[in-house]
């Protein structure tokens, strides 16, 4: 979560909010995120990691990815002055399931990336490539692009009716 009051529409909170927890009605008493209202960052860290512990473990973690291949706010390298609470890493990686959404053509690299650059920091997508049950989508790539991604793994599903259409791509890595 950007550390920012929660009534601000920059927040992970206020997305999450607009898009998934009213969108699904899921009750406020059930949502689950770093407050990024706290005075105290590294506390909050821990707050959230040991809350995650108390449970059986994350079932489905459902992530985006950045142009930068950036994961759940897991920057490369020092991107900026954003100052966030995230989930790390490890915690992504130890749900049962991982499903890695990539929309629009902008993250056509960096999903190229994860498919083919060593696993590093500098491409955070990357540490997730050799999960057991990881999932991507990637949604309106050009089709152009899309073949360019096609391996014996990924299996294009149209989203229109004509090969001209976008394409959407299912990557089982």
């Amino acid at each position: 979560e950007v550390l920012l009051p929660r009534r601000m529409p920059q927040t992970f909170f206020q997305f999450m909010t607009r898009h998934a927890w009213e969108p699904l009605g899921i009750a406020p008493e059930r949502r689950f995120i770093p407050d990024g209202e706290t005075s105290d960052p590294e506390a909050e860290c821990s707050r959230y990691e040991a809350a995650i512990a108390r449970t059986p473990g994350i079932d489905l973690a459902i992530l985006g990815i950045g142009t930068d291949g950036h994961i759940a706010y897991n920057l490369p390298g020092q991107a900026g002055p954003l100052r966030a609470i995230t989930m790390g890493i490890a915690t992504i990686r130890s749900a049962k399931s991982i499903v890695l959404l990539a929309t629009g053509a902008s993250k056509a690299e960096a999903v190229r990336r994860m498919r083919d650059e060593p696993v590093s920091e500098a491409w955070p997508c990357t540490l997730l490539r050799d999960h057991p049950t990881l999932t991507v989508i990637a949604a309106i790539l050009p089709m152009a692009f899309v073949s360019g991604l096609m391996g014996p793994y990924m299996r294009p599903i149209p989203i229109g009716s004509t090969a001209a259409m976008a394409f959407s791509l299912i990557v089982a890595f």
